[in-house]
């Protein structure tokens, strides 16, 4: 990180900010802030604040790290994948259950207030 110079730390904030203020606070995603607003000089990304993608800007060995990055954590996610796929029990998801109007479904939130307060026990 420390060959990133302050002028592009700079204007990848400026990024950030014109984007806010063109399109609003909300508009700004987790993803815009990870991709523009880089870690401070001498303390480098966790795993988890490694942007998805890069910005144009970033300069060749930032951008060819952020390749090697998403590269292993890829490979990573296909021996996980391919892992749960071997050995995890399928099942099937139903969504639209059949009909039985002999069953009464009910659904939540389900609450009871109880009768006494603490000042009607203890007091």
């Amino acid at each position: 990180m420390e060959t990133v110079p302050d002028k592009l730390r700079q204007d990848l904030r400026v990024k950030l900010a014109l984007k806010q203020k063109h399109e609003g606070k909300k508009a700004i995603t987790e993803a815009d802030c990870r991709r523009w607003e880089l870690p401070a000089k001498g303390k480098g990304w966790q795993h988890w604040d490694i942007p998805f993608d890069t910005d144009p800007d970033f300069p060749g060995p930032l951008s060819r790290l952020w390749r090697l990055n998403r590269a292993a954590w890829r490979a990573k996610m296909d021996e996980v994948n391919a892992c749960i796929v071997a050995n995890a029990e399928q099942e099937d998801l139903v969504d639209q259950p059949a009909i039985d109007r002999k069953v009464t479904r009910v659904s939540g939130p389900f609450h009871r207030r109880s009768g006494s307060t603490s000042r009607n026990v203890f007091g």
